[in-house]
């Protein structure tokens, strides 16, 4: 017998409701027609304050998934426990989707991290190249401005007539016409530069003979190597064949690798050949200076790179040079490559393929792969 009570107050009177509960009728009746429903999918049990079961299963193993409350009112001190009834499912579920979220949150993290570094490595790129374009900028406006004060100082010694004699004169004039012929190297290689970067370089081959090409620019370029005391020596094998080559870009590549020789070996020598290797013909430029280290045999190509030698020595340079003429020999189909050991100088090597009309039936033209 369960007595369920409630107070009233009443014209200044207290009053008690009392409500016999028939327990038979609540456990035989009115809890199975409660909870019976639920038993498809749940397991419960009513239990009182110290525990004992009074309706239901008893629900061990089920703790981390065991929902409990308390009746409201007459039931108060009873507790319904529930619990879903497929609870190994909802373990093994669990299980698997607390192993899908470890993994889940292992690739985030990772893809974060490998996101992260890439964008610090893109923002250390871009510092880099920021620092290469204001060297670069600094170091071409140092060579303009060399030949530039050069050129007006003899002319304008020349327009005040302050000339001792004609000897004198003809020598400024030649210092004026050195001077411009380098200035207007210099521009070529920043325009063709240029042009590579946009994309827009364009070549006018034609059939020709590269022994000509080299002659005529050490022609050009041997006052300059004499100026700066350095002994020149050319050796050209007789016969060569003739190949596919504007004149005007191999000219420019091959005063490059002249003037890289001038800046980093002067005073000294520099030894040109030109010969036949099978289907190619090798155009070598050799000086006798402070050589390159292995390591940077591979970057002295790349633009705006230059060797650790030349900046600790103050050598003043675009880094443009050895990347025109890098870009110049593929654009002929061909390569470029240096042989060098640090105090024994370097050796720049030039390789085009012979025209194919040069070659014997028997010896067809094979396509050239540049080494990366």
């Amino acid at each position: 017998m369960l007595i369920s009570f409630t107070h009233r107050k009443s014209a200044g009177r207290d009053y008690y409701i009392a409500l016999s509960v028939d327990m038979a009728n609540v456990l035989g009746q009115l809890l199975p027609a409660e909870l019976e429903d639920l038993r498809d999918t749940s397991r419960f049990s009513v239990v009182d304050s110290s525990g004992r079961i009074i309706y239901g299963d008893l629900l061990d193993g089920h703790s981390g998934f065991l929902y409990e409350k308390p009746f409201p009112s007459t039931l108060w001190r009873w507790r319904l426990q529930m619990a879903p009834r497929n609870i190994w499912q909802l373990v093994s579920e669990s299980s698997r989707r607390r192993a899908a979220d470890v993994v889940l949150i292992s690739f985030s993290l990772l893809v974060i991290t490998a996101g992260m570094l890439v964008l610090l490595l893109a923002v250390r790129k871009q510092q880099r190249a920021s620092e290469l374009k204001s060297e670069f900028i600094a170091n071409v406006s140092h060579e303009l401005k060399t030949p530039l004060s050069l050129i007006r100082m003899f002319s304008e010694l020349i327009a005040l007539g302050r000339v001792k004699n004609p000897e004198a004169g003809r020598e400024y004039a030649e210092i004026i016409t050195r001077e411009s012929d380098r200035l207007a190297r210099l521009i070529d290689n920043v325009l063709d530069f240029a042009r590579i970067e946009r994309g827009k370089a364009a070549y006018d081959f034609a059939t020709g003979d590269l022994a000509e090409v080299v002659e005529r620019a050490l022609d050009v370029y041997r006052y300059r190597l004499e100026r700066e005391r350095m002994t020149l020596s050319s050796e050209i094998e007789p016969g060569l064949p003739p190949t596919r080559l504007d004149d005007n870009a191999m000219t420019l590549a091959l005063l490059n690798l002249l003037e890289n020789a001038v800046k980093y070996a002067a005073p000294g020598a520099v030894r040109v050949t030109l010969k036949r290797a099978g289907e190619m013909l090798e155009l070598s430029v050799q000086d006798h200076g402070p050589g390159i280290t292995e390591d940077e045999q591979a970057r002295i190509f790349d633009r705006f790179y230059r060797a650790k030698n030349a900046r600790g020595r103050g050598v003043r340079g675009s880094g443009i040079g050895l990347s025109l003429v890098k870009h110049i020999a593929e654009a002929h189909g061909g390569r470029v490559g240096v042989r060098s050991l640090p105090g024994q100088g370097a050796t720049f090597t030039i390789a085009v393929p012979i025209a194919r009309e040069a070659l014997p039936e028997s010896e067809p033209a094979r396509p050239l792969v540049s080494p990366s």
